[in-house]
């Protein structure tokens, strides 16, 4: 069968016109160098002179995905299989269309079958890897990934994914050695050693992430991406030296870019830099009007420093420019709060569920105020509204499992509940590590001990500054007999504990439930 597809091509390129040729092989260059843009034009020109070709029409979908035209492409690739219905390329590449396209059923399908066609193709186990993570499925993605890292041991991809699947197994070590391995590859491509440092920083390697970035930016000084990825990563890392250097940088190069102005006003928050950080968010409203993010973080710097008229007048004017007013509305909530005005706080939290009935903020919020209150049942009703309107939130599931936990008191049916509404949140959002705390604080109650260690452990893995995990953990290997590690536990604590009190004036106001890797920029399509 392959051999018969294989004399069907030599014959179809024989029959190529030489314009056709000439511009496929154009095209092909142009490819191999990421100029996709201008790889499209010749490959459009090609399969234009000469549209029965599968041959073709693959690179033409090739280079559609490369440009995230993903739908296009497959249409391209769709006309190479009725040209050839054997052409194993074509097909590979239409099944990984379809993981992009998070039609994870057809791609299972065609790369389990393309694995038994090419057994000795890394890709096929590859992509069944991804699709594994994508469903949960770890076990499964280890015995995938495996598989083609045996039969590509140095291919970027693959050990990207092993650095993930390991981070996500709470495997750290395992995971930072697969990110060494990447590294240090001769032939890496500055595409997967940037998506390297986005994975490194959304697991706080925020070091080696910083590494990266700084590379990256010194090969290519031209990369924004580059250059904002490295600012808020040392932002993150607690480098404010750096990131003051990093972000003057950016601002000198990209001054009309108001995220850029955002991020230099929160890093100068972050050192203390009162005025500073209000000068600078203000460019980013001057740049950005309607962006309510500068609002709220101007209003932050504003209210940490006590100002809370000013911080109100710049929430009415964010209210008056942007269109997310909802997050404005649950920012004005927590001003008043702050100022103990709980009666106008609850308005404005409704307020903000009135324009947005999915704002986890505001529901979090108004079950915060009622618990203020000692109003146990109303928090817990506000929390059920929450997981009704919102069923696909990670975090308002934890905060319902989490308030049902505590108040539980001996009830086994309230304790069930809690527990369910934490297993919902892990399945949500299997990187968020303060459910896998409160889940194991529950195996404590429960009477499961080692579970219970396990969990913590995860929690760590996936936050290493989680200090209610690392403190409780030291508590029950100091009981287990473990007294060594339990005193590197606790001298970790007060290491975070220190941090966390000059983090003071971080930013309050990015939306919830957000992913670790929020606010990096994240790179392109993958390469087929």
């Amino acid at each position: 069968m392959r051999a018969a597809a294989e004399i069907l091509l030599v014959v179809l390129l024989a029959s190529h016109a030489s314009g056709a040729i000439d511009h496929y092989a154009r095209a092909a260059e142009l490819a191999r160098s990421g100029k996709y843009t201008e790889a499209l034009q010749d490959v459009q020109e090609a399969a234009r002179q000469d549209e029965k070709n599968p041959k073709v029409q693959n690179l033409l979908g090739v280079v559609l995905s490369q440009l995230g035209r993903f739908k296009e492409a497959n249409q391209a690739y769709s006309r190479a299989l009725a040209l050839a219905p054997a052409f194993y390329p074509a097909r590979k590449n239409r099944a990984s269309n379809a993981f992009f396209l998070k039609d994870f059923n057809f791609a299972a399908s065609e790369f389990d079958a393309l694995r038994k066609l090419q057994p000795n193709d890394y890709v096929p186990p590859l992509f069944l890897g991804l699709i594994a993570m994508e469903r949960a499925d770890y076990a499964g993605a280890r015995a995938h990934l495996t598989r083609s890292r045996k039969l590509a041991p140095s291919d970027g991809r693959v050990l990207l994914a092993l650095v993930r699947m390991h981070f996500m197994l709470a495997e750290r070590a395992e995971a930072l050695q697969a990110a060494g391995a990447l590294e240090t590859q001769p032939d890496m491509r500055a595409a997967e050693l940037f998506e390297l440092g986005v994975v490194l920083a959304g697991f706080d390697a925020n070091d080696r992430a910083t590494a990266i970035f700084t590379r990256l930016a010194k090969q290519d000084p031209a990369s924004y991406d580059a250059a904002y990825n490295l600012a808020l990563v040392e932002l993150r890392s607690g480098n404010v030296e750096g990131a003051l250097a990093s972000s003057g940088r950016l601002v000198s190069g990209w001054p009309q870019a108001g995220e850029v102005w955002n991020l230099r006003g929160r890093i100068f928050a972050r050192a203390g830099r009162k005025d500073d950080a209000v000068s600078a968010l203000r460019k980013a409203i001057a740049v950005e009007p309607a962006q309510p993010e500068n609002y709220l973080d101007l209003s932050t710097v504003l209210m940490n420093a006590g100002d809370s008229r000013a911080a109100e007048q710049m929430l009415r004017e964010g209210i008056d420019h942007s269109s997310a007013k909802d997050r404005l509305f649950v920012q004005l909530g927590i001003l008043n709060k702050q100022n103990r005005d709980l009666s106008a706080a609850k308005s404005w939290y409704r307020k903000a569920l009135e324009v947005n009935p999915a704002n986890e903020a505001a529901y979090i919020a108004l079950a915060h105020i009622h618990l203020a209150e000692n109003q146990e049942a109303e928090a817990i009703s506000v929390l059920e509204q929450g997981s009704g309107r919102v069923p696909d939130s990670a975090l308002i599931a934890y905060v319902y499992g989490s308030l049902l936990f505590e108040t539980a008191a001996g009830d086994a049916k309230i304790f069930e509940r809690a527990r369910a509404a934490l297993e919902k949140s892990r399945a949500l959002n299997p990187l968020f590590a303060n459910t896998y705390y409160r889940l194991a604080r529950m195996q404590l109650k429960s009477g499961d001990p080692d579970q219970a260690k396990a969990l913590f452990e995860k929690a760590i893995a996936l936050n290493p500054k989680n200090a209610q995990a690392m403190y409780q953990l030291s508590l029950l290997l100091a009981r287990q007999g473990d007294k060594k590690r339990a005193a590197e536990l606790r001298t970790a604590v007060q290491q975070v504990h220190a941090e966390r009190d000059s983090l003071l004036q971080e930013m309050a106001s990015q939306p919830a439930g957000q992913s670790p890797d929020a606010g990096l920029k994240k790179p392109g399509p993958a390469a087929h």
